[in-house]
């Protein structure tokens, strides 16, 4: 099976190209990449495919595969082997019959020149016998093996450093082979204003753009409270007229005098560490300074600059704008290639389908999937069967007139239907007859899978806002939905860096530059902003909007803000409640067409608990409902607030008291039986008994 990448996303990401020259090779660096989960083999004939990636700014250095692996201990040692590609290419090969211990481990070299810059396909192929019947073999529950998730392909390498130009970015700000991806600071004057703050929030999110899978830890700091990390790569964002004089040093005349309308974006070598970078985006001009951060979240437009600096002006156009996704998605559009697989038996493709989370998939949605098969089968016995997320679909039976076009067709169940992704695997059950021990590789059967195949996901923007959804509603269509960011009037570095990782992580979703998005404080927040989508960061104490928020919150404050108090969904210590942070979706008091995220706590410095769960993966997916509360430790109190859930509560309630009420009508029944019948039993022994 050949699997281009995993998501399309990935692809425009991530695309091949050659490795450049190295230019001043600096320290040797390491990246692992584990494998995510055990791989299961059975059967003569097994495979397991791993992806990795190889940075374009890498110069490597040393490459291996650490696989880990537990087989069953029945073995042919003299007919059963393993064997390791890179791209295709075979590079390793090794007997199984001596390796029958708990976790072998074998180190594969992995040789340089075999690998691409980008994408790597890492695969593992084992030809396992355990007795002289290998018709039998496959069958048979003995003939299995193990790929451990303690597996891991290892790079050593070294960090090539390039020129000034920015096209490059967002490297070497985000830098992959470290354990922190973030090697950057992003600094603005201690005299800042809604420019300097939306802007840096932006970068934050284009950050997120270009990382779609990685947790970023960014961190935004005031120029005056940055001084002892300035050896650090650094983006300075300001205006001229609050940037230090270091900085403007670093300007020519030229530029500085083209400040007041227009912005612009310049990259060279940090003057407090030569063997790093500084980013400036700089501007007199508020919109023109907005702008310049969505010129770098154009991927397209940063990779066309050769130049170590741009002039970004009003009328230049930056947007990008990507389609919105098709009701109908082949495995084409999602950036796969057509798939093959050979071999007798149960053979499977997998394929992943990331989905919107603001959507609602309709009942009418199916899956596709075009096929043709070799027709050399029993075709008594082989089928192919489809899963989503481990739920099968359905089956069909191959037919042998079909074999040169055939497809399945299936709905989407409800239990998948409105899941955050799918995971398709499409198995093929490849019987032969008279599979007597010795058929030759080339007329081993096979099937096809046509990258025509789709899904399709008819849809509709109407999935409830709750934290199963979140990134909904801030994100619609992979752009910004009306965004306000709104912060405490007396904002510090730590305030910014919460909203700063938060929308980090909402920028694994952006796929365009063009939606409304501002930050701004409490007391900036003007009227017409109301009416948008809100994310409100701060305590009762610094931020006013969460006092007049408060009576609209599901887990509210008492009415000296020191605490949060109980309700009949999550009952509160009281000395408990003054620990904790609370993240709450509400519906918008403001405008009922939008909602408002409140992270907020008694104290600040439990404000980092729910800037945390809302940045790493992980986190995020451990919140439910639309209230919760996380304490120090790491615990989360969760339900589901509102009219929609009362009432979906209230009619599971009377479900349940209607489902009572019929068993209660039985059991009486059946007691009114039992008492009549002792009852009848009663008066004839009585009367037997008078006769005698």
């Amino acid at each position: 099976m050949k699997k281009i990448i995993t998501f399309l996303l990935t692809i425009i990401i991530l695309s091949p190209i050659n490795i450049v020259k190295a230019e001043n090779l600096k320290g040797s660096e390491i990246k692992n990449f584990p494998y995510s989960k055990d791989y299961y083999i059975s059967g003569i004939r097994g495979e397991s495919d791993f992806y990795f990636n190889i940075e374009k700014q890498w110069k490597v250095k040393d490459c291996y595969l650490n696989l880990i692996f537990t087989q069953s201990n029945l073995v042919d040692s003299n007919n059963s082997n393993l064997t390791v590609f890179i791209n295709d290419t075979p590079i390793f090969c090794t007997s199984l019959g001596k390796k029958l211990g708990y976790k072998e481990m074998v180190k594969v070299l992995i040789p340089k020149d075999e690998l691409l810059t980008g994408f790597n396909v890492l695969k593992v192929k084992t030809y396992r016998r355990i007795s002289d019947k290998p018709c039998e073999d496959d069958f048979n529950l003995g003939n299995w093996m193990i790929i451990h998730k303690e597996s891991f392909v290892h790079v050593d390498f070294q960090n090539i450093n390039e020129s000034t130009s920015f096209k490059e970015f967002p490297y070497p700000y985000l830098n992959s082979g470290k354990e922190n991806l973030v090697d950057s600071l992003i600094i603005i004057p201690d005299t800042y204003g809604r420019g300097e703050r939306t802007t840096a929030l932006l970068i934050a999110g284009a950050f997120g753009s270009y990382r779609r899978f990685d947790n970023l830890n960014l961190k935004i700091c005031k120029i005056s409270e940055a001084k002892e990390e300035f050896n650090k790569n650094i983006i300075f964002i300001g205006k001229k007229d609050n940037a230090p004089q270091e900085i403007l040093n670093l300007l020519s005349s030229e530029e500085l005098n083209k400040l007041d309308n227009s912005s612009i974006i310049k990259q060279i070598s940090s003057p407090f560490n030569k063997d790093k970078k500084i980013l400036i985006i700089i501007s007199q001009n508020e919109e023109c300074m907005i702008k310049a951060a969505k010129f770098l979240l154009n991927s397209s437009l940063v990779e066309q600059v050769k130049e170590n600096s741009i002039v970004i002006n009003k009328g230049m156009d930056v947007e990008k704008k990507v389609p919105v996704p098709k009701d109908k998605m082949t495995l084409k559009d999602l950036g796969y290639d057509n798939t093959t697989l050979t071999g007798a038996f149960s053979k499977e493709a997998v394929f992943n389908i990331p989905l919107q989370r603001e959507r609602f998939i309709m009942d009418t949605a199916k899956i596709f999937i075009k096929c043709r098969y070799s027709k050399n089968l029993d075709f008594d016995k082989s089928l192919m069967t489809v899963y989503i997320n481990d739920i099968p679909i359905g089956s069909k039976k191959l037919e042998v007139n079909n074999g040169d076009n055939d497809y399945f067709e299936g709905t989407i169940p409800e239990e998948v239907r409105n899941a955050n992704y799918y995971n398709v695997r499409v198995n093929f059950n490849l019987q032969l007859k008279d599979y007597y021990c010795n058929i030759r590789e080339e007329n081993s059967p096979w099937a096809f899978i046509d990258n025509e195949s789709y899904v399709y996901l008819p849809s509709n923007i109407n999935r409830d806002i709750i934290f199963e959804n979140y990134y909904n509603p801030f994100i619609i269509g992979g752009d910004f939905n009306n965004l306000v960011i709104v912060f405490p009037d007396k904002e510090n570095s730590n305030h910014l860096t919460i909203g700063a990782n938060i929308v980090s992580y909402l920028g694994h979703y952006l796929q365009n530059n063009s939606g409304e998005f501002v930050a701004v404080k409490a007391n900036e927040l003007e009227k017409s902003m109301y009416n948008n989508n809100l994310i409100v960061i701060g305590t009762p104490n610094s931020n006013k909007l969460v006092r007049e928020l408060n009576k609209n919150m599901y887990i509210k404050f008492n009415g000296d803000f020191n605490g949060f108090l109980s309700n009949n969904k999550i009952n509160l210590y009281k000395d408990y409640s003054d620990e904790v942070a609370s993240i709450q979706l509400i519906d918008s008091p403001f405008n009922k067409e939008c909602s408002v995220m409140i992270i907020t706590s008694v104290k600040e410095e439990d404000l980092f608990l729910g800037g945390k769960f809302l940045n790493v993966e992980g986190l995020v997916q451990k919140l439910k409902g639309n209230g919760t509360i996380i304490d120090r430790d790491g615990n989360i109190y969760y339900s589901y607030f509102g009219e929609k859930y009362e009432r979906e509560e209230g009619k599971l309630q009377n479900l349940k008291s209607i489902n009572l009420n019929k068993e209660s009508k039985n059991l009486i029944v059946f007691v009114s039986f039992i008492i009549l019948f002792m009852i009848f039993i009663s008066i004839f022994f009585i009367k037997k008994y008078r006769r005698s």
